[in-house]
């Protein structure tokens, strides 16, 4: 996942996706490798996966993670030009938030939407 990808949202974009324009879909159970990367020198900014409601929080990086791991370290600090990992299971299904843990970032729109789609929908 790259943050800072363009210039879409003034950079405050996932994959060069903001305002929810991205949707993640992962099947129930699996469990998620996610290589983030910040493409910005100037703004800091990480990656979290967490509630829908976060959406509306200026500082979404002290939001709890929906799923143990779910977040890159300190997303309430980020990194800038630089590159982090972090795995967690998606083990409920639901739709959730994958946000900016930045002051201001998820308010500003930038994040998308992870779906965990029940087990016995994937065959």
């Amino acid at each position: 996942m790259l943050a800072a990808q363009g210039a879409a949202g003034g950079g405050l974009n996932f994959n060069g996706f903001n305002r929810g324009g991205m949707t993640v879909t992962i099947p129930q159970g699996y469990t998620v490798n996610v290589t983030f990367k910040n493409l910005s020198s100037n703004s800091p900014h990480s990656a979290r996966v967490t509630s829908i409601d976060a959406i509306k929080e200026v500082q979404a990086g002290t939001v709890p993670p929906a799923f143990p791991g779910a977040s890159t370290k300190q997303p309430e600090a980020g990194i800038t030009s630089g590159t982090q990992y972090f795995d967690f299971v998606a083990d409920k299904p639901g739709t959730y938030a994958l946000l900016c843990g930045i002051a201001g970032h998820a308010i500003g729109h930038m994040g998308g939407l992870t779906v965990v789609r029940a087990a016995q929908g994937w065959a």
